[in-house]
């Protein structure tokens, strides 16, 4: 269980008592008992005065703000209400929480298919939601188009295609993969600036180092040198050595040289983990400081205002020329 810590400014209420009591009835006890859990919160946050809602979570009941969360949007999804599915779900919160994420259309598929059942496991639905996942991303690909522009900066981070990933048994990324042949396709000249020249950043894992150094090669820029992000434990998972290191190769195009600041970096930096695939903010930190903008990213996950998506939409490109 987890331990808790007293809020001794927030008074415990005979009111917070009884939601705590009615709270811990209904955990874990059923389907319908974790959907009553979640309803349970709800009105208690709306009923208790400003602060004792989250002291009760952090006093009083078996889990934490982020369960809270999960079981508060489960009690809100609709289709659990429903009678006709109440025997095919699991009773287990984490994974209804985890069916919350697909869409009407393939929760109603994954029933129909006898796949969401009452006894799916934590990996079962893990793999419903990353297929679905990959699904939608690979119909958001099919209508990415390059956007126009020449930048003397541009980041990729390869979607590189892990397809001995299923050999080894290990779950494949929840995103559409990208082929070598597909990545040595692709025309990264077109955003190059011949005036200034351009400086390339191209994310690797191990496996792919060599892979990468290909692609930097076939894209016509010439490998300058190596910079490495140590991650901390826990280490990931390794074929022979467990991976606690990513690198981003660095290479040049034309007449370009790096910032004074970069003078002084050195080809390492340690910054924490985030969700899967997801670069650390300090690493663009060290781009806007040893390179010059504008800065152009290719399958960029997090927009930010001065590092440009190189592909759009259709369905952006419509909006915009209209």
């Amino acid at each position: 269980m987890r331990k808790k810590r007293q809020l001794s400014l927030i008074p415990n209420t005979a009111t917070r008592k009884q939601w705590v009591a009615k709270i811990i009835a209904a955990w874990r006890s059923s389907v319908g008992g974790i959907l009553e859990t979640g309803r349970l919160l709800t009105e208690a946050k709306a009923e208790l005065e400003h602060g004792e809602f989250e002291a009760m979570i952090e006093s009083d009941l078996p889990f934490g703000a982020r369960t809270t969360q999960m079981l508060m949007k489960i009690s809100h999804n609709s289709r659990f209400a429903k009678a006709k599915y109440t025997s095919l779900l699991p009773p287990n919160w984490y994974c209804l929480y985890q069916l919350t994420k697909l869409s009407d259309e393939e929760f109603e598929r994954r029933i129909g298919d006898g796949t969401i059942r009452s006894d799916m496991r934590q990996a079962d639905i893990n793999k419903v939601v990353r297929l679905e996942r990959v699904r939608e991303d690979e119909q958001r690909v099919l209508s990415l188009r390059p956007v126009p522009g020449k930048f003397r900066t541009l980041v990729f981070d390869p979607a590189w295609e892990y397809d001995w990933l299923s050999l080894a048994g290990r779950a494949k990324p929840g995103y559409a993969m990208q082929s070598p042949e597909q990545l040595l396709a692709l025309d990264v000249k077109q955003w190059v600036d011949e005036n200034t020249g351009t400086q390339l950043y191209v994310w690797t894992t191990n496996n792919f180092m060599a892979r990468a150094c290909e692609l930097v090669a076939h894209w016509g820029f010439q490998h300058r040198t190596l910079i490495t992000w140590i991650k901390p434990p826990p280490f990931g998972l390794g074929s022979y050595f467990r991976n606690s290191t990513e690198h981003v190769l660095f290479a040049t195009l034309g007449e370009t040289t790096t910032r004074h600041a970069a003078a002084s970096m050195p080809t390492h930096f340690e910054a924490p983990r985030g969700e899967h695939s997801e670069k650390p903010e300090v690493f663009y930190d060290m781009v806007r400081a040893a390179s010059y903008p504008p800065y152009g990213e290719g399958n960029q996950r997090e927009p930010r205002p001065d590092f440009v998506n190189l592909f759009a939409s259709e369905s952006v490109d419509a909006e915009a020329a209209e």
